[in-house]
């Protein structure tokens, strides 16, 4: 729990949950299931009234000390700049693999929340793309497609938005988090169009390995939208008949 917020219902969640929880129109705590207050006037008009619980805050980042977790940074210029140290960092230490995923995910949520503003999330993804086709063994090759996965992860449909013009470059399509991610965003019809006409143009540019094509070809869904863009990628994939996709690795 980053950051550990109070509704009136006085149970504690992690923000960006309880703010997922009720954007889709639940207005009711997840536990109690008692009615949460909402702001009546200004901006926030029809928002769940959400109080930082900073004692709380504490005592999770104080265990998360003496247990060695890494909990990424609660101030957004601090976040960012822990981000940005992957930009020129070419050999990944050993907590590489927790803390590179753990920011990536703080960014989007907080992106999400508004802490961070979009203009911010783009120019990070512009720089980490850029930083990642120029430098490939380095670490921005993985935290640049970690980031744009999140960015799908996240089902807002403009950070989607971001994601999607992220996908065409190489880190970011060659990466199978991506893909599963990208895929899952198929499914939600405020976000699927962009995302599926990004991974169909690969398609029709033939800009693809065996890898994403069996992704595509397999992945499970009820979704008529999705099933119908399979189609059109299978009926694609019949240009190109030496693709091996029983042999092809994942």
């Amino acid at each position: 729990m980053r950051r550990p917020v109070l509704p009136s219902s006085g149970q504690a969640y992690d923000e960006i949950n309880i703010v997922r929880f009720c954007s889709s129109g639940k207005k009711q705590c997840p536990v109690s299931g008692a009615a949460l207050e909402c702001y009546r006037k200004g901006t926030d008009k029809g928002k769940v009234m959400l109080t930082p619980d900073y004692a709380l805050r504490n005592v999770i980042r104080h265990q998360a000390v003496q247990a060695k977790v890494y909990i990424p940074p609660i101030d957004k210029d601090e976040l960012l700049k822990e981000m940005r140290i992957f930009l020129t960092l070419e050999t990944p230490g050993d907590d590489f693999t927790t803390v590179m995923p753990a920011l990536a995910k703080a960014v989007v949520d907080d992106t999400n929340l508004g802490y961070i503003k979009p203009k911010e999330l783009q120019e990070l993804l512009g720089s980490m793309r850029e930083a990642a086709e120029s430098c490939p063994g380095g670490c921005a090759a993985e935290a640049f497609p970690a980031l744009v996965a999140e960015c799908f992860a996240c089902r807002v449909p403009h950070i989607v938005d971001m994601g999607v013009d992220m996908l065409p470059s190489e880190a970011a399509w060659g990466c199978p988090r991506v893909m599963r991610e990208a895929l899952s965003v198929g499914q939600d019809p405020d976000c699927r169009g962009q995302v599926l006409v990004a991974i169909e143009r690969k398609f029709k540019e033939r800009a693809y390995a065996a890898a994403q094509a069996r992704a595509v070809l397999s992945y499970d869904t009820e979704s008529v939208p999705v099933q119908q863009f399979q189609a059109r990628c299978a009926d694609l994939l019949l240009f190109a008949p030496n693709l091996q996709l029983s042999k092809a690795r994942s």
